[in-house]
């Protein structure tokens, strides 16, 4: 019983972070340009570095995407999405309407992680989160089996709807037309790790 209390007594007095914490923390140089951090539920967490196949897939992902959403929409690569006053993630791709505001759920057509070692995190606490936040898409591009894991219909902190593709095509939403899977994935053999 003790050690429970000492625990909650712990728990109270721990603060947690605000994205306008990190913000500023970012702006007088506490936290590095190239640091890669997200915020969850008020934490700092160190991101995974990046491989050539992630990075190569990041920009072929944003590339196609761009090619086949009509003008009005805005890609955003690797940059900051702030999902609630104490969480941030930094989504390897972003499709959203309108510019220069922070995206609101509305604002937001897909979502995209590509992962190679962080596969379970973003299928895990990583879809709970945007789904909370109501992302209507959600996509995980999975380097290492090569398939895309597409998240519908967020509804108190989950998706309804989870599927891989393993082979054809993807069809990003709110477009209508579609991309070929093999185009959004490096060769095998340069896939790290």
């Amino acid at each position: 019983m003790v050690m429970a209390a000492e625990a909650r007594e712990r728990e109270e007095r721990v603060r947690k972070l605000t994205f306008d914490d990190v913000l500023r923390m970012a702006e007088i140089g506490i936290i590095g340009e190239v640091e890669r951090v997200e915020l969850v539920d008020g934490v700092l967490v160190e991101m995974s570095p990046e491989g050539v196949d992630h990075a190569g897939a990041v920009s072929e992902l944003a590339t196609r995407l761009a090619r086949v959403y009509p003008e009005g929409f805005q890609m955003r690569s690797q940059s900051t999405l702030p999902i609630g006053e104490h969480s941030f993630l930094e989504p390897d791709v972003i499709v959203r309407e309108g510019r220069w505001t922070w995206p609101t759920p509305a604002d937001v057509a897909l979502v995209v992680e590509v992962a190679r070692s962080s596969v379970a995190r973003d299928l895990s606490e990583k879809a709970g989160l945007y789904a909370a936040w109501g992302a209507r898409e959600y996509w995980v591009v999975d380097l290492v089996r090569r398939e895309v894991v597409i998240h519908t219909d967020p509804a108190r902190g989950r998706y309804g709807s989870v599927r891989a593709i393993t082979s054809g095509t993807v069809e990003p939403p709110g477009c209508g037309t579609s991309i070929l899977l093999e185009d959004l994935l490096p060769p095998p053999d340069l896939i790290v790790g």
